[in-house]
Protein backbone atom coordinates (compact mmCIF):
# COMPACT_ATOMS: atom_id res chain seq x y z
CA UNK A 1 0.00 0.00 0.00
CA UNK A 2 2.90 2.35 0.67
CA UNK A 3 4.51 1.93 -2.64
CA UNK A 4 1.37 2.54 -3.97
CA UNK A 5 1.49 5.73 -2.47
CA UNK A 6 5.10 6.38 -3.72
CA UNK A 7 4.32 5.38 -7.37
CA UNK A 8 0.89 7.38 -7.78
CA UNK A 9 2.16 10.96 -8.40
CA UNK A 10 4.76 9.80 -10.88
CA UNK A 11 2.20 7.59 -12.46
CA UNK A 12 0.30 11.27 -12.48
CA UNK A 13 2.99 13.13 -13.97
CA UNK A 14 4.12 10.85 -16.67
CA UNK A 15 0.25 10.70 -17.30
CA UNK A 16 0.54 14.97 -17.51
CA UNK A 17 3.58 14.46 -19.51
CA UNK A 18 2.18 12.50 -22.41
CA UNK A 19 -1.15 14.69 -22.33
CA UNK A 20 1.36 17.69 -22.87
CA UNK A 21 2.93 15.91 -25.69
CA UNK A 22 0.01 15.29 -27.35
CA UNK A 23 -0.48 18.52 -26.92
CA UNK A 24 2.20 20.26 -28.13
CA UNK A 25 3.36 17.89 -31.02
CA UNK A 26 1.19 19.13 -33.75
CA UNK A 27 2.56 22.48 -33.34
CA UNK A 28 6.13 21.28 -33.40
CA UNK A 29 5.39 19.88 -37.17
CA UNK A 30 5.60 21.80 -40.13
CA UNK A 31 2.48 22.94 -41.95
CA UNK A 32 0.86 25.16 -44.00
CA UNK A 33 -0.67 28.07 -42.02
CA UNK A 34 -4.27 29.08 -42.97
CA UNK A 35 -4.94 32.88 -43.50
CA UNK A 36 -7.43 34.85 -45.55
CA UNK A 37 -4.84 38.15 -46.21
CA UNK A 38 -0.88 38.94 -46.90
CA UNK A 39 0.90 41.59 -46.87
CA UNK A 40 2.88 42.82 -50.03
CA UNK A 41 4.95 45.75 -49.02
CA UNK A 42 2.34 48.48 -47.48
CA UNK A 43 -0.64 46.78 -49.43
CA UNK A 44 -2.94 44.12 -48.25
CA UNK A 45 -4.22 41.34 -50.40
CA UNK A 46 -7.64 40.37 -48.68
CA UNK A 47 -9.96 37.29 -49.69
CA UNK A 48 -12.10 38.36 -52.11
CA UNK A 49 -9.36 40.10 -53.95
CA UNK A 50 -8.76 39.38 -58.06
CA UNK A 51 -6.06 37.97 -59.58
CA UNK A 52 -5.90 41.38 -61.58
CA UNK A 53 -5.60 43.09 -57.67
CA UNK A 54 -2.88 40.51 -56.73
CA UNK A 55 -0.61 40.95 -59.53
CA UNK A 56 -0.71 44.89 -59.40
CA UNK A 57 0.01 44.63 -55.32
CA UNK A 58 2.16 42.11 -55.57
CA UNK A 59 3.62 41.66 -58.57
CA UNK A 60 4.16 38.40 -60.35
CA UNK A 61 4.28 35.10 -58.27
CA UNK A 62 7.05 32.94 -58.93
CA UNK A 63 5.45 29.95 -59.92
CA UNK A 64 1.64 29.69 -60.83
CA UNK A 65 -0.24 26.34 -60.86
CA UNK A 66 -3.81 25.74 -62.29
CA UNK A 67 -6.46 22.70 -62.24
CA UNK A 68 -9.78 22.38 -62.48
CA UNK A 69 -11.66 20.08 -59.86
CA UNK A 70 -15.13 19.61 -59.25
CA UNK A 71 -16.96 20.81 -56.02
CA UNK A 72 -21.00 20.59 -55.13
CA UNK A 73 -22.53 23.26 -54.26
CA UNK A 74 -25.94 23.34 -52.49
CA UNK A 75 -28.89 25.60 -53.43
CA UNK A 76 -32.15 26.11 -51.91
CA UNK A 77 -35.52 25.75 -54.28
CA UNK A 78 -39.03 25.48 -53.81
CA UNK A 79 -41.18 22.19 -54.92
CA UNK A 80 -44.82 21.86 -54.35
CA UNK A 81 -45.98 19.65 -51.49
CA UNK A 82 -48.66 19.13 -48.65
CA UNK A 83 -51.80 18.00 -50.20
CA UNK A 84 -52.24 17.70 -53.39
CA UNK A 85 -48.71 19.73 -54.26
CA UNK A 86 -50.69 23.35 -53.20
CA UNK A 87 -47.92 24.39 -51.23
CA UNK A 88 -44.39 25.13 -51.55
CA UNK A 89 -41.73 23.85 -49.57
CA UNK A 90 -37.73 24.43 -49.41
CA UNK A 91 -35.39 21.45 -50.61
CA UNK A 92 -31.65 21.68 -51.02
CA UNK A 93 -30.35 20.78 -54.12
CA UNK A 94 -26.36 19.68 -54.83
CA UNK A 95 -25.46 20.54 -58.29
CA UNK A 96 -21.56 19.41 -59.28
CA UNK A 97 -19.47 22.16 -60.75
CA UNK A 98 -16.32 22.94 -62.00
CA UNK A 99 -14.16 25.66 -60.91
CA UNK A 100 -10.80 26.58 -61.97
CA UNK A 101 -8.12 26.54 -59.08
CA UNK A 102 -5.18 28.43 -59.06
CA UNK A 103 -2.23 28.56 -56.56
CA UNK A 104 0.28 31.36 -56.56
CA UNK A 105 3.73 30.95 -54.40
CA UNK A 106 5.40 34.34 -53.88
CA UNK A 107 8.87 33.40 -52.64
CA UNK A 108 9.92 36.32 -50.09
CA UNK A 109 13.07 35.70 -48.98
CA UNK A 110 15.31 33.93 -46.74
CA UNK A 111 13.92 35.57 -43.67
CA UNK A 112 10.12 35.58 -44.97
CA UNK A 113 7.78 32.93 -45.32
CA UNK A 114 6.71 31.53 -48.82
CA UNK A 115 3.12 32.50 -49.29
CA UNK A 116 0.63 30.35 -51.54
CA UNK A 117 -2.19 32.50 -52.71
CA UNK A 118 -5.35 30.09 -53.60
CA UNK A 119 -8.00 31.35 -55.98
CA UNK A 120 -11.27 29.84 -57.87
CA UNK A 121 -12.27 31.16 -60.43
CA UNK A 122 -10.11 34.00 -60.39
CA UNK A 123 -11.06 35.56 -56.66
CA UNK A 124 -8.73 34.78 -53.72
CA UNK A 125 -10.06 32.38 -51.35
CA UNK A 126 -7.13 31.58 -48.62
CA UNK A 127 -3.41 32.01 -48.15
CA UNK A 128 -1.54 29.88 -47.08
CA UNK A 129 2.24 29.99 -45.15
CA UNK A 130 4.56 27.28 -46.10
CA UNK A 131 8.78 27.36 -44.71
CA UNK A 132 10.69 29.95 -44.81
CA UNK A 133 11.88 30.99 -48.45
CA UNK A 134 15.27 31.14 -50.42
Amino acid sequence: MSDELVLWPHRCAGAALLAALFLVAPLAQPSLAHATSMRCGQRHVDRGDTTEKVERLCGSPQDRRQRTRSRTVRRVVHVPCGPEGRNRCRQVVEDSVLVLEEVWTYNLGPNKLIRFVIFEDGIVQSVRSGEYGD
